[in-house]
């Protein structure tokens, strides 16, 4: 994310006209400054912060979002243990803790500015936006009593007008938008505004005229929708494809150029946007290469509009691109920053004084995307999706696969053709394809040695959907479980590959895999402790043996391994007996206390009594 305003010194007076860029690394508990060179995008590292444990919460994470008082001078992160207050030295990139932290909201997902520097909007997991006061002086923070409920929260937005915010929910099937008290923050009317679907990734055009989301999987798209003036809702202007497994975009500050990081298809895709109807318009030469199995992940440009920065799963560094101004196009710096753990966030601290413009030669066009020969070409209007899957189009061949999932016996009849286009040469298509597999669950095995196979496809969409068919058909052949095992170890730390499979050891791993589950659940990424979490409530009474070290874990000082270890030994039962003792023990942990119980309860298979006869 990137945020505009200015900064003054302590006594008033202007402050050094340097820019920062923020990431925070949930793997090492760090936050990292870079001075940004705003001639050439480099990057240089200022002091890095290391949070202390309270600071970083019970559940281990150094944030989960961070926000820009509209001055520049604080900066807010939230935390699954509260809101933090920093202020900012833009000499060097500093950060010092705000000691008042004022009032604590739990469990936070996302954290917002008010555009009038005033209020901070923290939401959290469980559909409550807390309003906050700011000391525009301290920079501390104090509640306001106001509160306002829906669903979860994954990202808050206030429009630049400052008269609506808007609530983009983790689960729920639109954006939320709310009308702002301008005078004391309060939130009023909510609506819910239906997308058509789960949309993630939510962005506001910095004129306040137009929204962006992200859309659909290994085939995203991006949806933009129009922003009435007057009552905040959207109308939905178009959709526009990116490429595979589309995880996060930026826009540009001057709102002319919207990026997106697409995790599979490892490239950027960039669009020219349209100033008077919000429409995109893909720009020459896109999407542009970002390295093999790179597997971008968020993404952000500094407020000079010069330079794009991009986070990767697979290499666990900062990428750097020159925006080539007019046309939008991207050359790459190659590495800016060197690994700093697994980022969570990107933010830029305000750009202070005039804007450079950095003009670059554009790079040479890049050749538009051909279709490969054609192999088949469908003239008949009956024709079934099964022959779709030959035509030379790959949009066609795509959503013939996609259409024959969760199909019954239409999607077992459907398997050999769906084996054959698993090899299609377009990575969507292919994943397409081995999706729709999966879907058919145990009477897909005869697909199982062409899905393990597919466990080593140079394509890394086509090898996490391949995990995930393995995991709904569910048999476990010797072949299946090295296959998963060798995926999750060697590709590398918080990819999607390890979390696929991870998750796909659930329904068929044994001992050995269990002790692998543990490992990843206690000391990995957390992407990797969220797949092996699920994989072990999924092993149900088969994790026992790990009884022990899950009762440790109770413990922890990560709030989710706390939590997600009491759901587990509850799925596991009577047979993780050993763990009552540590279980009695959590009941004074006010966060995962009732989990506990619940725990305690399956363990010793308690039936609530019948009702009591009528009288």
């Amino acid at each position: 994310m990137a945020m505009i305003g200015c900064r003054d010194k302590e006594d008033g007076s202007e402050g050094p006209k340097h820019v920062y860029l923020f990431v925070s690394s949930t793997r090492t508990g760090k936050v990292f400054p870079y001075l940004i060179n705003q001639s050439n995008g480099t990057l240089t590292a200022g002091p890095t912060y290391i949070p202390t444990e309270h600071e970083k919460g019970s559940g281990g994470q150094v944030c989960m979002d961070i926000a820009f008082h509209s001055s520049g001078k604080f900066m807010y992160t939230a935390t699954v243990d509260g809101v933090h207050a920093y202020r900012v030295d833009t000499t060097n990139g500093a950060l010092s803790p705000i000691a008042d932290r004022g009032y604590r909201p739990i469990m936070l997902a996302a954290v917002a500015v008010h555009p009038s520097g005033r209020f901070l909007y923290a939401g959290d997991d469980f559909g409550k936006i807390t309003v906050l006061t700011i000391d525009e002086k301290k920079g501390s923070l104090k509640s306001t009593g106001i509160e306002a409920h829906y669903y979860d929260f994954q990202h808050l937005r206030v429009h630049p007008s400052g008269r609506f915010l808007y609530s983009n929910p983790r689960m729920g099937p639109g954006v939320v938008r709310f009308n702002v008290n301008r005078e004391n923050g309060a939130l009023s009317n909510p609506k819910l505004i239906q997308l058509g679907g789960f949309a993630r990734a939510f962005l506001i055009h910095p004129s306040g005229k137009f929204a962006y989301f992200l859309q659909g999987t290994y085939y995203s798209s991006v949806l933009a929708y129009a922003i009435d003036e007057q009552s905040g809702d959207l109308q939905k202007i178009g959709s526009y494809r990116a490429e595979s497994n589309a995880g996060d975009q930026a826009i540009d500050p001057r709102g002319e150029f919207l990026y997106v990081a697409n995790g599979a298809s490892n490239n950027i895709s960039a669009f020219r946007i349209g100033q008077s109807d919000g429409t995109l318009k893909p720009v020459e030469g896109s999407p542009f290469d970002a390295g093999a199995n790179s597997q971008p992940a968020l993404v952000a440009i500094d407020p000079s509009s010069n330079f794009l920065y991009l986070t990767t799963y697979n290499s666990h560094v900062l990428l750097g691109y020159q925006i080539n101004h007019p046309a939008g196009g991207l050359t790459a710096l190659g590495e800016a920053a060197p690994n700093m753990g697994d980022p969570e966030t990107l933010a830029f601290t305000p750009q202070l004084g005039p804007v450079p413009v950095v003009i670059a030669r554009a790079p040479e066009p890049k050749p538009a995307r051909t279709e490969e020969p054609p192999r088949f070409v469908v003239t008949d209007a009956n024709a079934s999706d099964v022959e779709h899957l030959r035509d030379r189009d790959y949009r066609i061949r795509f959503a013939a696969a996609y259409r024959l999932a969760s199909r019954g016996q239409e999607t077992v009849d459907a398997l050999p053709a769906l084996i054959r286009t698993m090899d299609d040469p377009d990575e969507s298509v292919a994943a397409a394809a081995t999706y729709s597999i999966g879907t058919a669950g145990q009477a897909a095995a005869s697909a199982v040695p062409a899905l393990t196979r597919a466990l080593d496809d140079p394509r890394s969409v086509v090898r996490v959907q391949a995990a995930r068919a393995l995991k709904n058909i569910g048999i476990a052949t010797p072949e299946v479980k090295s296959s998963l095992v060798r995926m999750a170890t060697q590709n590398a730390p918080g990819s999607f590959e390890r979390s696929g499979a991870l998750e796909a050891l659930g329904p068929i791993g044994s001992d050995k895999e269990l002790q692998l589950l543990v490992d990843r659940f206690a000391t990995g990424s957390y992407s990797e402790q969220r797949a092996a979490s699920r994989a072990l409530l999924e092993m149900g009474p088969r994790a026992a043996p790990a009884t022990v070290r899950l009762s440790e874990l109770l413990f922890s000082q990560n709030l989710v391994q706390r939590r997600e270890a009491a759901d587990i030994l509850a799925k596991i039962g009577p047979a993780a007996g050993a763990a009552i003792p540590s279980l009695y023990g959590a009941l004074e942990d006010p966060y995962i206390g009732q989990r506990a119980v619940a725990a305690i309860l399956s363990i010793r298979q308690y039936q609530p009594p019948p009702p009591a006869p009528p009288q």
